[in-house]
């Protein structure tokens, strides 16, 4: 497992952390602009990446990722999880989504936000470690584009969180 931190502290009191989980070798298409948004967002957010199964079937890699995920979210069992999945529910917009980050940092010491690797997540092994499942679009997406989304929404909820004006207003 490789661990990477991002340094820094500017939300209010009531964000503790955010942390993202997700199965990858790298983002090496989309490195620059993740980059540029760890600098931004700090101490804000912690990143795990998991190294991916790669041989067997599918659907034993699927498996095999999602064992090791679960064995993660088993150390950080005060936290609400996020599983990012295309069945999921959206949460509306930006501002629709920092109200509903703001309670849930509120309620819970941090907030986990689960991305699958290349095969995805078992679902079913799932369904017992999240609290809501999140999806982005009806779109399927590559787990380096659904990173890059969500830390690019990360970084704009914490802004706004921490008092910044959102550019839309």
């Amino acid at each position: 497992m490789k661990q990477t931190i991002i340094g820094g502290n500017s939300l209010p009191q009531i964000m503790k952390k955010l942390i993202l989980l997700t199965v990858a070798d790298s983002w090496h298409h989309f490195e620059k602009p993740i980059v540029e948004y760890e600098k931004r967002l700090q101490k804000e957010l912690e990143i795990i990446l998991l190294k991916p199964h790669k041989s067997g079937e599918t659907e034993t890699i699927r498996k095999q990722d999602t064992l090791d995920v679960i064995a993660q979210l088993e150390k950080y069992s005060d936290s609400y999880v996020v599983f990012c999945d295309v069945l999921g529910k959206t949460l509306g917009d930006t501002k629709d989504m920092s109200i509903w980050l703001n309670q849930k940092m509120q309620e819970h010491k941090s907030i986990i936000f689960v991305i699958g690797g290349a095969y995805g997540l078992d679902t079913a092994l799932m369904k017992s470690h999240i609290d809501y499942t999140l999806s982005f679009t009806d779109w399927t997406l590559p787990h380096w584009l659904a990173v890059l989304m969500l830390i690019e929404q990360l970084y704009r909820v914490t802004n706004i969180l921490g008092g910044g004006k959102y550019h839309h207003e």
